[in-house]
């Protein structure tokens, strides 16, 4: 497929009204194939946008995991152990920034102002949660399964079928963490809502 029609394709995602779970698969398919294009242009990665559009597209994430995407997870496994240590505490920015796809949306923008698209369209709070939404749904039971080469305790990312503006996530480890009551835990469930 051509750049041209690449692009175009990408700019009728973003004019229209209503995400739902196609158009969302189609806008990260139009997505990934601009970045093979950028790939042959010799132009700027986007390794964490390229790492979600194939997770996206598997039953299960479980081959290679770039170095930005591996930071984004070792400082994720770093709240959850703070998280998990003392429940009461709000959730801790980092695991809402990864159950939100804070980073991803940044990524998306960066290439779209790149390529001259308009980014606006994205940046709305109804749109982009609308977005979050799907992509958790399309995620659910499309577990990120991290291997041991990594070094990370994170053994299994999942996201769940929620209700709707919600995102739910289920996150296993390797060992287990001490809860405040002195017991173990390998997991954690986590889940965000969305006000529009």
């Amino acid at each position: 497929m051509a750049k041209s029609d690449v692009v175009e394709d990408i700019t009728r995602a973003l004019t229209l009204n209503a995400w739902d779970r196609r158009r969302v698969l189609e806008f990260f398919v139009s997505l990934r194939k601009l970045l093979e294009h950028r790939e042959k242009e010799g132009k700027k990665n986007f390794p964490l946008l390229h790492f979600y559009c194939d997770w996206l597209l598997h039953i299960e994430k479980s081959r290679s995991i770039d170095v930005i995407t591996l930071e984004i997870l070792r400082e994720l496994q770093e709240d959850l152990k703070k998280q998990i240590a003392d429940p009461f505490n709000f959730m801790p920015d980092k695991v809402i920034k990864f159950i939100s796809f804070h980073h991803l949306i940044k990524e998306i923008e960066d290439l779209l102002c790149e390529e001259g698209l308009n980014a606006k369209p994205i940046n709305t709070k109804e749109k982009w949660v609308k977005l979050q939404v799907y992509l958790a749904k399309i995620l659910s039971d499309q577990p990120l399964i991290i291997k041991p080469e990594y070094s990370l305790n994170i053994e299994m990312i999942k996201f769940l079928n929620a209700k709707a503006r919600t995102v739910k996530i289920q996150i296993n480890f390797n060992q287990p963490l001490k809860l405040p009551d002195g017991q173990l835990t390998k997991r954690f469930d986590g889940e965000l809502q969305f006000d529009i």
